[in-house]
């Protein structure tokens, strides 16, 4: 769902995903396709890097700057 700034929901959206894993390079490539309830989509596509034991760096070419992430037991933040 994507909602406003002050509140109320201006749009829903399915999620599909998609990753491969190269285990050579220890990078996935994670396709996310955004469906809105409007017919519009989007699709993202990531490039995962596991850089250590829990900790990971991820780059999509049309955001800015890297997202970093951490892996503790079952969950991922």
């Amino acid at each position: 769902m994507v909602e406003s700034l002050v509140g109320g929901l201006l749009k829903r959206a399915s999620i599909t995903a998609h990753g491969e894993l190269d285990a050579d390079t220890n990078t996935v490539v994670l396709t996310e396709t955004h469906t809105f309830d409007d017919g519009h989509s989007d699709t993202l596509r990531w490039t995962i890097h596991k850089l250590g034991k829990g900790q990971y760096t991820g780059h999509e070419n049309r955001l800015e700057g890297d997202a970093t992430g951490e892996q503790a037991g079952c969950a991922f933040h």
